[in-house]
């Protein structure tokens, strides 16, 4: 039965969400949250929230939104795009 009211709940969301005009991050910060919410769970409160968060691609971006050229942030996103292109490469293989 939950499986059934999550999907309505979300499209209704999106579509409230849609008509105030607001994107998900402005609705995040309404509501209190952000992209890094999880730095909030308790269990994460005694430092490992930062090493949580360097996973995450907002950690990188808002350096280099700001103009500061990192060499971690550079490291990061070319170790992305290598990983998704790996994934890309190996699921193409396969198919032929």
């Amino acid at each position: 039965m939950t499986t059934q009211i999550a999907p309505n709940v979300g499209v209704r969301l999106r579509l409230m969400r849609e008509q105030r005009g607001l994107s998900l991050r402005e609705l995040a910060e309404q509501c209190g949250l952000s992209f890094n919410a999880i730095s909030r769970i308790p269990a994460f409160a005694a430092g490992a929230d930062y090493y949580i968060e360097m996973l995450g691609i907002d950690f990188h971006y808002r350096s280099i939104s700001r103009g500061v050229i990192d060499s971690r942030d550079l490291v990061y996103f070319a170790a992305v795009i290598f990983f998704f292109q790996s994934l890309t490469r190996r699921n193409l293989t396969k198919r032929a």
